[in-house]
Order: C-alpha cells, then sequence, then structure tokens
C-alpha cells in the first residue's frame, strides 16, 4: 500500500465522516497537524474559523427574501421590488467579504485551516500554497449523480430560476410604469406575470428547501477529499527531506470548503498580505482517472487561469510525461475559485474519469472502493514537478534581472565615458 492510501485508509475509513464543524472533521484536522509536525515543517498550526455545517443554511434567509418579495410585489410592487434588489446584492456582498449581519446568525459551529510552512533551504524568491480541502459533504437526494453529469432536473433549475427572477423584477417595473401612467389593463397583466413568475420560483426552489431540511448521509468522501489531502501530504513528507533552494511552500488543509470555499476565504482573510504573489494550487478529487487542471473557475464570477499560471502546469506535465488535460471547471467550485476570485495566481489540480467527466462524487457511493491507488503516486510526481518549474523559473527571473541590471550599467557606463 503506497503512502497515499494510508492517508484515504485512516480519513475515509478510520475517522470516516468529516462534515464541516463536526467531531470527525475536528479528528481529520488533528490527524493532519499530527503529520506535517512528523515531516519538520515550521509553523504547523490550525486556524479557526465561525462557519456553518450545511451552505443552504446561509443562504437560507436570502432565499426566502426573494421569493417572498416576488410573491408580495404584485400586491406591493415597492416592497417587493426592493426586496428582489437588495437581498441579492447583499447575499453577494457578504459572501466576497466573508463576514455580514446573516453570515453571524446562521453560524453554528468552528472549522479549522491546518497550515504548516517548508521555507526555502537558500534564499526566498517564490511563495507557493498547496491547498486540499478535508472536510466531506452532507449528501442530500437532490445532489445525486447522474452518469457523471448534473440531471435534467437540476440542469433546468438554475436558467429557470433566473428566468422568472427576471420576469418577477421586470413586471413590477412595468407594473409601476403602468400605474403612473393610469393603465389599468396593464396593471393587471403585469400582476398576473408577476404572481406567476413567483409561484415559478416558489415551485422550482422547493425541492432544494425540502430536501435541505431533510437529514442527510454522511458518506466516507474517499475521492472528495481525502484524495487530495493524501497527495498533499504525501508531497510535504517527500520535499521536507530536500527542501526547494528558493521556493517556500505552504501546505494547507482548509476546512468547510464545501460550505462554500469558507477554509480558503479565511485564509485569504489573515494572510492575504502575505500570499498576494503566491501561486495557490487546489488538489481536490484525485484518486481516480486521468489528471486535469483548470483554466476557469466559478465562485461569484467566471474567472480565468492566468496565463502565467497555465505555462506552469503545461511545462511540469510536458516535462514529467504526465500528459495532464485542461478543463473549465463548470456547475462547482475548488478552493482555486476562491483565489481567482480576489484575482490571485491559482488552478485546481483533478482526475476525471471518461470523456472528462466527474467521479461519482457527492453521494454514498464516494468511498475507498472506487479510488485507484496507482492514480495518487502520478499526482503527487505532477505536484512535485509544477513546484521544481516554480522554483527553477524564480532561479532563471532573478538571473534575468541581474543580466539586465549589469547590461544597463555597462551601457550608462560607455556613455558616461
Amino acid at each position: 500500500m503506497n503512502r497515499e492510501m494510508e492517508h484515504i485508509d485512516m480519513q475515509a475509513g478510520t475517522i470516516g465522516f468529516r462534515v464541516a464543524t463536526t467531531e470527525g472533521e475536528r479528528r481529520a484536522g488533528r490527524y493532519i497537524e499530527q503529520e506535517l509536525a512528523q515531516y519538520g515543517l515550521q509553523e504547523v498550526r490550525q486556524e479557526p474559523f465561525p462557519c456553518s455545517s450545511e451552505i443552504v443554511s446561509g443562504l437560507f434567509p436570502y432565499i426566502l427574501t426573494i421569493i417572498g418579495s416576488a410573491l408580495l410585489a404584485p400586491f406591493a410592487p415597492l416592497f417587493g421590488l426592493g426586496g428582489m434588489l437588495t437581498a441579492p446584492a447583499s447575499m453577494i456582498t457578504e459572501m466576497r467579504r466573508n463576514r455580514g449581519p446573516v453570515m453571524r446568525l446562521t453560524r453554528r459551529g468552528t472549522s479549522h485551516n491546518v497550515i504548516s510552512i517548508l521555507p526555502a533551504s537558500g534564499e526566498r524568491k517564490a511563495r507557493v500554497v498547496l491547498m486540499a480541502h478535508y472536510d466531506s459533504v452532507r449528501v442530500h437526494g437532490y445532489m445525486k449523480p447522474h452518469a457523471g453529469k448534473p440531471g435534467t432536473t437540476r440542469r433546468l433549475m438554475q436558467p429557470l430560476l433566473a428566468l422568472s427572477y427576471l420576469a418577477a423584477i421586470g413586471s413590477t417595473i412595468l407594473g409601476l410604469v403602468a400605474r403612473r401612467k393610469h393603465n389599468a389593463k396593464l396593471v393587471r397583466s403585469t400582476r398576473r406575470i408577476g404572481g406567476l413568475a413567483g409561484a415559478t420560483m416558489l415551485t422550482v426552489a422547493s425541492p432544494l428547501l425540502v430536501g435541505q431540511a431533510i437529514p442527510g448521509f454522511d458518506g466516507e468522501g474517499a475521492n472528495d477529499n481525502a484524495s487530495g489531502v493524501a497527495v498533499m501530504l504525501s508531497t510535504a513528507e517527500q520535499l521536507a527531506r530536500t527542501p526547494l533552494e528558493n521556493t517556500e511552500i505552504w501546505f494547507v488543509a482548509t476546512g468547510a470548503e464545501e460550505t462554500g470555499l469558507n477554509g480558503a476565504r479565511a485564509l485569504l482573510q489573515k494572510h492575504d498580505k502575505e500570499l498576494k504573489d503566491a501561486y495557490f494550487f487546489a488538489i481536490d478529487t484525485v484518486g481516480a482517472g486521468r489528471i486535469h487542471y483548470s483554466t476557469q473557475e466559478r465562485f461569484m464570477r467566471n474567472a480565468e487561469v492566468p496565463h502565467e499560471v497555465l505555462d506552469i502546469l503545461v511545462t511540469a506535465s510536458e516535462k514529467g510525461q504526465h500528459g495532464a488535460i485542461p478543463f473549465p471547471v463548470h456547475g462547482g467550485a475548488t478552493d482555486a475559485a476562491a483565489m481567482l476570485d480576489k484575482r490571485y495566481k491559482a488552478a485546481s489540480i483533478c482526475c476525471l474519469i471518461k470523456d472528462g467527466k466527474w467521479p461519482e462524487i457527492n453521494w454514498p457511493t464516494d468511498v475507498r472502493k472506487y479510488v485507484e491507488p496507482e492514480v495518487l503516486p502520478k499526482v503527487t510526481a505532477f505536484m512535485k514537478d509544477i513546484l521544481f518549474e516554480i522554483n527553477r523559473r524564480s532561479n532563471t527571473k532573478e538571473s534575468l534581472i541581474k543580466s539586465s541590471s549589469v547590461q544597463a550599467f555597462k551601457h550608462s557606463s560607455i556613455q558616461f565615458h
């Protein structure tokens, strides 16, 4: 058994489910902390942050406000329109800032980021953050995978909600104009359209809201994301013996990723100045399939992975003959998305199965049985080659800067004489 599988057996088997803020997540955090300390890394610690155990619980007040405002709009247009406009704006603001009144009310526990640092053996010229979330998801019925693709109902849910929301806003505004023009016929029409839009929103969102109220399943989370933590720990163990000359590496196991990338956002809140020039790589779901790296991710907005990062990934893949494949992350987000949203240099490393589909994660079938042990060391080797390439470039960049300075000095001296 390789080291990666040993780590997966401990997390997914011995510890079991690791839902955010639960005892399982705390046990997993302690295990990771102990492992990193054994490797001789520096500043090994846990950093707490408040969060909820379910992502929808934090969004619940906003969802209800939007739907309630849409239903109210035909009878009280100004109040309805105000609610429909301010609730999404407040939700986006709170999620981007990771704090706000609703979040304070809905947070019911504490999660932790487990952090350690491997200093460069010489002068530090680059800094890299390797991240892997160690919490598992609490599975609900509406999350069931369908042959690697979202089900038809889920594919239609978001656009239908968006169209109903826009129809509710548009009809309310048109109704207000019709009232000023004393056009009774148009007022009645906009009321009917607004009422239908509000009812549609309530109908479409009901399965999500009801499903969230029903207790879910707590599975092993072997692939998502005991596999990512296993690769991160294995990379840390191997590099601790021979640190890179000019690259400092932060190994960060993030908590509460499944509840809205809370750990990644808490990391930036606390260490944004230290890490403003760092490279971030999220290792997420790497237990089966072929190695892929993200080119685009979405959290609060669509964000492209910077060309510099893509060039590093392509070069590392070609030099190590890893055959890594680029792909845009759609229908979800990794910890890298939180970094890209703030315009940091980031990308995620994942493994996808046939035709670029996700394995059957976010379901009770995400167990050790479906992890492919031979894949894990390949991902570890790829992560090491990424780090070697960044270290090489930091030296090359420094040499080019020094060479340019010398040439400029010689040129100025010649002109002076």
